[in-house]
């Protein structure tokens, strides 16, 4: 929604001042960074979560083997 605004903004279609046109543009350059940052962070708990997954699965995999030894593990 900004870019358009920001288009007909810049095209004069509105009668807008230049000034306005610059909040605009800089209002889209935030939006685009806050997007660009919210993506980047979902990646890295994506990355996070299946390191955490493989955690699980290594220690599941050695409390099986401590039990298959017949040893004992806590709860």
């Amino acid at each position: 929604m900004a870019r358009d605004l920001t288009s007909r903004y810049s095209s004069g279609a509105l009668g807008i001042p230049s000034d306005i046109t610059a909040i605009l543009n800089l209002a889209n350059s935030v939006s685009t960074a806050v997007n660009d940052a919210t993506t980047a962070i979902a990646s890295k708990i994506g990355e996070l979560t299946q390191q955490l997954e493989a955690l699980r699965n290594e220690i599941e995999a050695q409390k099986n083997a401590v039990i298959a030894a017949g040893g004992t593990v806590p709860e």
